[in-house]
């Protein structure tokens, strides 16, 4: 599978390209992946498997949905250059760690990818109050376009019984998943402190050892289905992402869609969180997708919106930690 995106370029290292790709949203900032540089022009993605969820994402879907989406970072950091990509995805049977390998040439590059490369620093996953003021009808018509240039479809929510049945869908995986002692112990290792360059990030570093012993312990699944129901019935916008198929090629279509959307939403000020609930519990994904008239795959629920203050970026991992440079 090709895809191609198409100033002269400036002369720009693997190192810095894949920085920009490590921006990209990953499940509990978890950052599976790792990239080799092959030769100067060309770049491999792989899964970086020591970073599964094996609770939380058991088929490595959300993971290698995150990959997909720093695939399509890198995708657009080389356009901001002016560099084209040629991207052939899972090109080795044996090796099903190697999700992509991308081919960088000059040309003449596609302007919308190197537009989008702008909203790289500004992009966040916003889980704090955002204004009441829905995204506007145009700016959602580019989302669903970009999904589709992408390989996947983006259903923007506008009925009130589809908000309220993902409301209660939302709420009903928080207490299902709390319910589960071991998902628990996943999620509160997960909780880190900002300086680990990874995981979730929002317990302030002084209560985080008693908010990990908390999580672990005790069952919050009924507060925490409470808050996100309002959170979801009270959202400006919200929208499904899907795909036709639910393989690893939908995946990696279904992470480059996210990473497209998120960036050209950021381009607005208008940014994202997500409600995965209904989809990590596998018994309400079906449900998920009748509730919005889907007979397909749902890949992640977001709530879209402009915040109300802008929230600090997450940390990442240094560069040199994820890249293999070629002799």
């Amino acid at each position: 599978m090709q895809i191609t995106s198409a100033v002269a370029p400036r002369i720009v290292s693997t190192r810095a390209l894949v920085e920009r790709a490590t921006r990209a949203p990953s499940s509990h900032n978890t950052q599976p992946w790792r990239f080799r540089e092959e030769s100067d022009r060309v770049v491999a993605l792989r899964a970086d498997r020591t970073r599964v969820l094996s609770i939380n994402d058991p088929e490595d879907r959300e993971l290698t949905i995150s990959c997909g989406a720093a695939l399509l970072h890198l995708r657009v950091a080389a356009a901001a250059v002016g560099l084209t990509t040629s991207v052939s995805i899972l090109p080795s049977i044996e090796d099903r760690d190697l999700l992509a390998r991308v081919s960088l040439a000059e040309g003449v590059v596609d302007p919308v990818d190197r537009t989008l490369a702008r909203a790289i620093d500004t992009r966040r996953t916003e889980r704090g109050r955002m204004h009441e003021r829905p995204v506007p009808d145009a700016l959602l018509r580019e989302l669903e376009s970009a999904a589709v240039r992408e390989g996947a479809w983006l259903h923007v929510v506008r009925a009130p019984r589809e908000r309220d049945a993902i409301a209660s869908l939302a709420a009903e995986g928080d207490r299902r998943l709390f319910a589960d002692r071991e998902w628990r112990r996943e999620l509160a290792v997960w909780l880190r402190s900002r300086r680990a360059g990874d995981g979730l990030t929002f317990v302030p570093a002084p209560v985080l050892p008693i908010a990990r012993i908390v999580i672990a312990r005790v069952d919050l699944g009924a507060h925490v289905a409470r808050a996100d129901h309002h959170v979801a019935t009270s959202a400006p916008t919200l929208a499904v992402l899907g795909t036709d198929r639910d393989d690893v090629p939908s995946w990696i279509a279904a992470g480059q869609a996210l990473a497209r959307v998120l960036l050209r939403a950021a381009l607005t000020g208008a940014q994202a969180s997500f409600f995965n609930q209904p989809i990590q519990v596998a018994s309400l994904r079906p449900e998920l997708g009748a509730a919005i008239g889907r007979t397909t795959f749902p890949q992640l629920v977001m709530r879209l919106g402009f915040p109300v203050r802008a929230s600090a970026p997450t940390p990442r991992r240094a560069v040199e930690s994820v890249l293999e440079l070629s002799a």
